[in-house]
């Protein structure tokens, strides 16, 4: 209600655990809102969540989506307290070709999965987590076809990571779902 009341229509959707889609549904009618895109936070195996797992639950985190009446869902790799690129954000830190290569494969993977389920998944570069700069960005959308994976920027977290966003915005514009939309002060961040 509170989001309502804020004047916006919709809110990014996430099927509460132990709630069915239409109960989630319902509670989003109460309150007068609609789903928007929601989010999926990809972890590693070495985040101790193994592949096989990682791709059961975005399958159900996609269906979900698609019971909503969604069409396009956020992609981003999961973000933890303690990673190195929370203590040391937006300049890459702790970057690893090895790792990068299973990031790509797993987001490739993962991106497959939702486009069974009907939902087009949108890249989510996010500070904290091993997608987080231009150039990391760049390599997974030039290397995933735009007929698989799409691009769903957030105008705080590049600008804090010192990405040209503009000209992000203007290369992928065709692969662009859905937005979010943040303020970022400069100051603060350096």
């Amino acid at each position: 209600e509170q989001i309502a009341a804020a004047g916006f229509p919709a809110v990014h959707a996430q099927v509460p655990a132990g709630w069915t889609v239409d109960q989630y549904r319902e509670a989003l009618a109460q309150a007068g809102l609609q789903a928007a895109p929601g989010y999926f936070s990809m972890p590693l195996p070495e985040q101790g969540v193994d592949a096989a797992t990682t791709y059961e639950n975005v399958r159900a985190a996609a269906g979900q989506q698609a019971a909503l009446g969604l069409s396009a869902m956020f992609l981003a790799c999961r973000m933890t307290k303690d990673a190195p690129r929370v203590a040391l954000p937006g300049i890459g830190a702790d970057y690893d070709e090895g790792r990068f290569g299973t990031i790509l494969e797993m987001i490739g993977k993962a991106a497959d999965i939702m486009r069974s389920e009907g939902i087009y998944p949108l890249l989510h570069p996010h500070i904290g987590t091993w997608i987080e700069t231009e150039s990391e960005a760049r390599r997974i959308l030039d290397a995933i076809p735009a007929d698989r994976l799409g691009f769903g920027p957030d105008t705080g977290h590049l600008t804090w990571a010192g990405a040209d966003v503009k000209g992000l915005v203007s290369r992928y514009r065709d692969r662009i779902g859905a937005v979010h939309v943040k303020d970022c002060k400069i100051g603060v961040r350096d």
